[in-house]
C-alpha cells in the first residue's frame, strides 16, 4: 500500500470514527449520574464500604445554608 492510499484510508478510518461518535453523542450528553441505575448502586456500595467523603465531611462545620442558591443573605 502506497503513501497515497495509506493516507486515503486514514481519512476515510478518520469519517467513520466521528460518524460513530456522532451517533453516541446524544446518549452521552443526556446521560445523568444522579438517575442512572449503576451509578446509585455505586454510590451506594462505596459509601456503605468507605464512609463519608473529605468533601461531605468539610461540609458539617459550614453554617447552615452556607454554599447553597437558597440562602437569604439577609438571614446570614
Amino acid at each position: 500500500m502506497g503513501v497515497r492510499a495509506s493516507v486515503s484510508a486514514g481519512g476515510l478510518l478518520c469519517f467513520a470514527g466521528v460518524g460513530l461518535l456522532a451517533l453516541g453523542l446524544s446518549k452521552l450528553r443526556a446521560y445523568d449520574s444522579r438517575t442512572d441505575e449503576h451509578a446509585r448502586r455505586m454510590r451506594e456500595r462505596r459509601a456503605a464500604t468507605e464512609g463519608p467523603r473529605a468533601d461531605d465531611r468539610a461540609g458539617d462545620d459550614a453554617a447552615p445554608g452556607a454554599g447553597t442558591q437558597d440562602a437569604d443573605p439577609a438571614a446570614v
